[in-house]
């Protein structure tokens, strides 16, 4: 009966042990913009980490997201959503401007032409 207890004590000991380990991988703030840091390994030691990002973050380390730098030209407001696992950004233009980055002179604004 105290080996099985001993043996218990060594289990909850050994857990112990791998959350001091993914104390020391994790605290270094590895993970960007409040992502959550989680340690990987066999069960025995930590072998490395993955980041659960915040929505529309993503890499590795959550350092990415699609208006971060804004891709928008020329006063354009980048606009973002997440669908699925898709992280996507687009640009919203203001009125003299147009294109996927609002990198476009739309001359048709101030010149009487309707858009259709």
């Amino acid at each position: 009966m105290k080996h099985i207890i001993a043996l218990g004590m060594l289990s909850v000991l050994s857990k112990v042990a791998m959350v001091h380990v993914f104390n020391n991988q994790c605290g270094k703030r590895i993970c960007n913009y409040k992502g959550m840091c989680y340690s990987t390994g066999d069960g025995i030691r930590v072998t490395g980490y993955y980041c659960s990002c915040r929505e529309l973050y993503y890499g590795k380390n959550c350092e990415l997201h699609p208006c971060l730098p804004s891709p928008c030209m020329n006063g354009g407001t980048c606009i973002t959503a997440a669908y699925r696992t898709l992280q996507r950004g687009w640009c919203e233009c203001p009125k003299q401007w147009r294109g996927t980055n609002c990198e476009i002179v739309d001359r048709r604004v101030g010149a009487g032409c309707s858009e259709e």
